[in-house]
């Protein structure tokens, strides 16, 4: 939401959870009306409402090792979270190898 306001373009999100009462307290880009939809589809919706130029880019899918490139090689800037807490096959951004031209 602070890049939206920021004034950031363009947004990519990669995601492939669905909103549920417990991320509302601390993820509040989603409202109570969003539980059950996927988190790519309630963003757009207070991320317009803070810039309505923002173009807004939803990936509903997990980012792997094998997707990374695809999903994410075309943005100057990729900011990543990793819970403390997540399964097992955890994406780190250095398995991603950039081509030479970028």
């Amino acid at each position: 939401m602070y890049l939206a306001a920021a004034g950031v373009g363009m947004l990519g999100v990669v995601d492939d959870d669905v909103v549920s009462l417990s991320n509302l307290q601390r993820q509040i880009i989603h409202t109570t009306p969003d539980i059950g939809r996927r988190k790519v589809d309630s963003a757009p919706k207070q991320i317009h409402a803070l810039n309505p130029h923002v173009r807004f880019a939803a990936h509903a899918t997990r980012l792997d090792a094998d997707n990374a490139l695809a999903l994410i090689g075309s943005y100057d800037l990729v900011l990543g979270r990793i819970r403390p807490y997540s399964k097992p096959a955890i994406w780190f951004p250095t398995h991603v190898s950039w081509p030479a031209s970028r």
